[in-house]
């Protein structure tokens, strides 16, 4: 959801629009500080849906994401009411004992650990 994460493991600037899935929550990842996104039926993901984004970006964020995330397609609704087709990343369900049961929060993450989690992830090369 921040673009400067995004752009920096994209390899290049992104255009984002904000939206919100349904169906879907976002769980915090056990000693992590980034989230993990399940199914939920009741539930709903606010976010950000990038637009565009090439094959290079794509396989760069595969990458990225490993092994404990999939793509799936989902349908994204913007604020004027739109529906996009996209892509997002779900845990896979074999690695769903990785997740808390309590929901990741965007706010905390600015406030408390985006800069740790960027220092951390360009020391070991992941946001390169």
């Amino acid at each position: 959801m921040c673009q400067d994460i995004m752009d920096e493991v994209c390899g290049e600037p992104l255009q984002p629009v904000s939206g919100w899935v349904s169906g879907f929550t976002r769980l915090r990842v056990k000693g992590e500080y980034y989230p993990g996104m399940v199914p939920h039926e009741s539930a709903r993901v606010e976010g950000v849906v990038y637009l565009d984004v090439s094959e290079r970006a794509w396989t760069r964020l595969d990458h990225y994401e490993g092994e404990v995330y999939m793509r799936h397609p989902v349908e994204v609704e913007l604020a004027d009411g739109k529906i996009l087709l996209a892509e997002t990343y779900l845990v896979r369900p074999e690695f769903v004992s990785c997740l808390e049961s309590t929901a990741w929060s965007f706010a905390d993450f600015l406030h408390d650990r985006k800069q740790a989690f960027q220092n951390e992830y360009r020391n070991d090369g992941s946001l390169k």
